[in-house]
């Protein structure tokens, strides 16, 4: 049973059963602070050229201004001297809507074995860990 929980302050949240609350994050704020995960420190060129990869086509730095901002805001990234870098909120935030994709992705059609499942989830959890060294 999903609940919406804002009470006018800081971001959206939303009760996911037992497990707790993920952050209201739309697929751009989502890809942005993957790269920032994965990439470490970056500029939003960096950023724009990682979220363009993946996307398979080009994507301007003033189409993820928005993004960026709003997850400044919220203060999952933090940006100084034209670099941002992701606050441990901010990775909270992406791991819970990373785990939340994959299980979907698993769930709805078991396109995910689960054993490739827990495997992707161990590797984003390294690629954390290594980041905070």
């Amino acid at each position: 049973v999903a609940a919406s929980q804002n009470h006018g302050v800081g971001p959206k949240l939303v009760t996911l059963g037992r497990h707790g609350l993920i952050p209201d994050m739309s697929v751009i704020e989502f890809l942005v602070g993957m790269a920032l995960c994965r990439s470490g420190p970056s500029t939003s060129t960096a950023i724009a050229g990682e979220v363009s990869g993946w996307l398979d086509c080009k994507v301007r730095v003033a189409e993820l201004q928005p993004s960026l901002t709003s997850i400044t805001s919220r203060g999952w990234v933090h940006l100084d001297a034209g670099t941002y870098v992701i606050a441990d909120t901010g990775i909270e935030a992406v791991k819970g809507v990373y785990a939340a994709v994959i299980r979907l992705l698993d769930r709805g059609q078991r396109f995910l074995d689960v054993g490739v499942f827990m495997s992707i989830m161990k590797d984003f959890e390294r690629s954390l860990d290594h980041e905070d060294q």
